[in-house]
């Protein structure tokens, strides 16, 4: 998938929906309020995202849950694990890139328990 291409995409039809060219504090996925209007200065709600993707995932028929988490910066596992030596991250490094807070963690076993069912 050439993600860059449906970028430039959504910023075109992004900038039509506001009838002007983005701005450098607007966000590229910015808030949509319950009337349809946008406002680019807030960002989107997670729920709202999550909601999108249960729809997606219900769509292609696809019977498992996912959270926003997957939709994180990618290549940490491949950064951390299957780079050539020398082009491998440090965790701290890993850590930074996928924006991870302190004290934010996620049970590996039980999300591939829950892949596996």
């Amino acid at each position: 998938m050439d993600m860059y291409a449906h970028l430039l995409h959504w910023l075109a039809i992004l900038e039509s929906e506001l009838g002007r060219s983005l701005e450098d504090d607007d966000y590229i996925f910015p808030f949509i309020g319950s009337n349809s209007i946008i406002n680019p200065k807030l960002l989107i709600q997670h729920k709202y995202v999550q909601n999108l993707l249960d729809e997606f995932m219900k769509s292609a028929r696809i019977d498992k849950y996912f959270t926003t988490h997957c939709l994180r910066r990618g290549g940490a596992q491949y950064r951390f694990m299957h780079a050539p030596f020398g082009k491998r991250w440090a965790l701290l490094r890993i850590r930074w890139w996928g924006g991870w807070a302190e004290g934010e963690s996620v049970n590996v076993i039980d999300f591939y328990h829950e892949l596996d069912n």
